[in-house]
Order: C-alpha cells, then structure tokens, then sequence
C-alpha cells in the first residue's frame, strides 16, 4: 500500500488545484490507507458511515472522483470485465494478480510494464498518461488444491484391469488416428480395460458395448482419464 498520509501535504496539493480539503476527503484518505484490503466505494461507504453518519454515497462517489483527478487516490481493475472498480491511495507503482477462485488479491512490483510504456512512447511518438494491467489465475493455494483434486490422466496402455477411463486425446499419424477413431476410440468415450494376454500384449478393452484388442504400441498413443480405479488384481 501507500505510504502514510499527511494531511498538511495533501491541503497543499488541493490548494494548488483550487480545492479544499474537507473533512470527507481527508476521511476518505484515512480509510483508504487503512485499510487492509482493496476497497470498492460501497463498501468504503459502509466504513465512512460507521465514523461520519452524515457522509452520503453520493458524497462518497463525488469525492473518490476528485481524489482520482488529482492524484490522490488511484482506480484498479480485478477482472476484465472492469464492472467492479477498487481505490488505493496513490503511492509506488505496483501491479495486481487475483486468484480467480479464492479472490485472493497479490499486489507486486515490475520493471517490465515501465519498459512497455517507453517502448510504446517511442516507437508511435505517444505520451502514456494512464496504464490498467491486471492479471488473474490461481494462487498456489488454490492450484495445489485443484491439482489434488484433478482426475489422473494417463496413456491407455497404463490402465489396468476393471479401472475405467474416458478417451481425452488420440494420437499417431493420421491414417493410424482415423483407424482407432473408427473404432470407437473417440473424445469423450469410456473405454474399460478388460483382460492383458499372457504375453502382456495386446490388451483387451470394452468401448461403447463392445470388446476391442489394441497392441500396447496404439494404447500408448491414446490418453484418457481415469473415472473408476475398480483395479481387478491379476489372477482374480
């Protein structure tokens, strides 16, 4: 966040731009920087409330506004649809990455944004005034959590007796892909392993109702994701 904020700074930066530093402004400035997390203006307006009962929403907004044009106060987006709008008091330039799950918000320094600006600035003659970057994902909370969660994926040929799988992707050349694919062996298929020769090759398997012989070379050219791990130990 910004550095702290001192009200005799901020009466001189108003009073160079003709205004005066009100009570509500500098309310607004306090909370700001209070704050422990990014504020949008309602529910910045809920924290106003609860120490000036005479503040209003419009007042609220009105004043965020001025804050912005001066350089007080700055916008920041979360998302991309930039419907929700968050205010930070002005200080280093740093940069935001949400995760989209959790909401959790990581603020961050670069020096490669600054670099884009110049590049742009002097490659089409422009002057930058105003940058909205912002990125979003996963944290690593929350991908280790889906990564935990995420069915295990796995060639054909590593499947084993009684566990199921559906077909994610069919690989070779194409003639060889036309060929599987004409037996059954599309997207979005189950495909259960049935029994392994003797051998160990080929390997029997059941698709759309019917029982189907592949040599472990073609399994392995297919991926599927595992649904049931009903694994059948051998000899059973």
């Amino acid at each position: 966040m910004a550095a702290s904020i001192v009200a005799e700074d901020v009466r001189r930066l108003l009073h160079k731009k003709g205004l005066r530093l009100t009570p509500q402004r500098l309310l607004i400035l306090q909370v700001l920087q209070e704050a422990k997390t990014h504020l949008d203006a309602e529910e910045l307006y809920r924290i106003l409330k609860e120490r000036d009962r005479r503040i209003s929403l419009a007042t609220v907004y009105r004043n965020l506004a001025l804050l912005c044009e001066v350089g007080l106060v700055e916008q920041r987006f979360f998302a991309g649809s930039q419907q929700r709008v968050y205010y930070e008091p002005h200080g280093s330039e740093h940069y935001h990455f949400t995760c989209r799950k959790c909401g959790k918000v990581i603020e961050f320094e670069s020096d490669l944004i600054p670099q884009v600006e110049r590049a742009l600035e002097d490659k089409h003659g422009v002057r930058v005034e105003r940058v909205c970057v912002y990125f979003d994902g996963l944290c690593s909370e929350c991908l280790a959590q889906e990564e935990d969660s995420m069915p295990e994926r796995v060639t054909l040929d590593e499947l084993r007796p009684g566990q199921k799988a559906i077909v994610i992707r069919v690989g070779g050349d194409s003639a060889l892909r036309r060929r599987l694919m004409e037996m059954g062996l599309v997207t979005g298929a189950e495909i259960e392993e049935v029994r392994v020769a003797p051998l160990g090759d080929p390997v029997e398997f059941t698709v759309k109702g019917y029982n189907l012989s592949l040599r472990r070379s073609e399994a392995r050219l297919i991926e599927v994701e595992i649904t049931s791990s009903d694994h059948i130990p051998e000899g059973e």
